[in-house]
């Protein structure tokens, strides 16, 4: 009877050795296909955020110039203040004329058609992903006062000279 019982519980051992090559092969499997699912989801998070970073920085920049200029309706007194006071004001955002390549430097332009309430500012950021977003604030009788924006996938460069027409706001789009 005890031979019997070894024998069994012998038996018993050998075929609870572990998982069998086709139950590998098929776990494995599956741990692929979600990863491949996976990989191009969170490619489009980060780039998400990377734009996010840009967008954040603009309309930071806006409130920024906004609350410069709330006592004003012309715009080109912008240049005159320069990048330096508006980058102290806005903190962590950093001014500057000319293209920029970093989410967190906001690159600036101004001009007016004509009459003091006919200027505008201009801003542009462009995110690590590579896309160029813009803002334009306008004065009372240009566009009248709307802020446009704009955003420009893949630019080479990102200045604010590279933003549709000032006059033509049914080119601007929304992000």
């Amino acid at each position: 009877m005890r031979a019997k019982m070894r024998k069994h519980h012998q038996l018993r051992a050998s075929n609870e050795g572990g998982f069998s090559l086709v139950e590998l092969v098929v776990v494995v499997a599956v741990i692929g296909i979600l990863i491949a699912l996976a990989v191009p989801r969170l490619a489009s998070i980060r780039k998400n955020g990377q734009d996010t970073a840009a967008k954040t920085a603009l309309n930071a920049s806006k409130n920024t110039i906004a609350d410069v200029m709330s006592d004003e309706s012309d715009y080109r007194l912008l240049s005159a203040t320069g990048p330096l006071l508006l980058s102290d004001i806005s903190g962590d955002v950093k001014f500057q004329t000319g293209a920029t390549s970093d989410p967190k430097t906001v690159s600036y332009a101004t001009g007016a058609v004509g009459a003091i309430e006919d200027s505008y500012v201009r801003l542009a950021s462009r995110s690590k992903s590579g896309a160029c977003y813009f803002i334009q604030m306008s004065g009372p009788n240009l566009n009248n006062g709307q802020t446009l924006y704009h955003k420009s996938a893949n630019a080479t460069t990102c200045a604010p000279s590279g933003a549709p027409a000032y006059d033509a706001p049914a080119s601007w789009t929304n992000w």
